[in-house]
Order: C-alpha cells, then structure tokens, then sequence
C-alpha cells in the first residue's frame, strides 16, 4: 500500500485534452517547442528519420505548461547504435 500522497495528483488548474487525444498522442518537444500528433503511428518505432520528420510537420503545436525546458532532451536515432 501507498503511504505518500500520489504524485500523479496536480496542483491547480489541468490542461482540457483536445478532441482526438483521449487514446494518446506522440509528442514531439524541443526547447521552445511542442507537437502532438494523434493518433499514434503504428510503425513510429521503426521508421526512418525522413518519415519521423514527416511526422513533426503533421503534428500540431500544444501549449506548454511549465515553460521552456531547462536541458533539451537528445535522442539518439541513428539505426546502427540504436
């Protein structure tokens, strides 16, 4: 059993999910940017960079809620390093 308070509570007001979100959504973030797009493609894990960009430019710009991000977050999507 839990005996700290659940940390997936939010102080405050909570972001309204758009129409299309409820089953999930690919978010793509950079440090002043964010996209969702929705629904998730299936083949996102394997696919080649080129159709991974495809998919930034179909998704739609989200609000961020707490600002920028303070470390950029780097992927590593080179296939042979994986």
């Amino acid at each position: 059993r839990r005996r700290r308070v659940d940390r997936r509570l939010l102080a405050g007001q909570r972001p309204m999910l758009h129409q299309g979100l409820d089953t999930g959504w690919l978010c793509f973030e950079a440090p002043f940017e964010k996209r969702r797009l929705a629904p998730i493609p299936g083949d996102w894990l394997r696919v080649a960079v080129a159709r991974l960009e495809e998919y930034l430019w179909k998704a739609k710009p989200a609000p961020r809620v707490s600002g920028a991000i303070q470390t950029p977050v780097i992927a590593n999507l080179d296939r042979r390093t994986g």
